[in-house]
């Protein structure tokens, strides 16, 4: 079974979907920090022989699909979508 994580392809997709976190205190300071934490979060996953499926996404299917679900838009919420995304093989956004 894949480690669904959520990547984020660019600084501009990191800031939008920062901008509506309910938890923007968790978040780094900005996304060379957060790409860098990511990197090596994603390096220990596989390093501990597990696969890893990095899932990018726009805020706004995330938003539509937290709304629908009635979920905040918060770190369980975000893992939950990137799973979701990558068990029906289809990029939102």
């Amino acid at each position: 079974m894949a480690a669904s994580v959520v990547w984020y392809k660019t600084g501009e997709e990191w800031l939008a979907m920062k901008e509506i976190a309910a938890d923007p205190d968790v978040w780094e300071e900005n996304f060379d920090e957060w790409k860098d934490h990511a990197e090596q979060v994603i390096g220990n996953l596989r390093d501990n022989g597990q696969y890893v499926k990095p899932v990018s996404f726009k805020v706004d299917g995330y938003r539509a699909w937290c709304d629908s679900n009635e979920y905040p838009y918060d770190a369980a919420s975000r893992s939950k979508y990137a799973a979701y995304v990558a068990e029906i093989g289809e990029y939102h956004g």
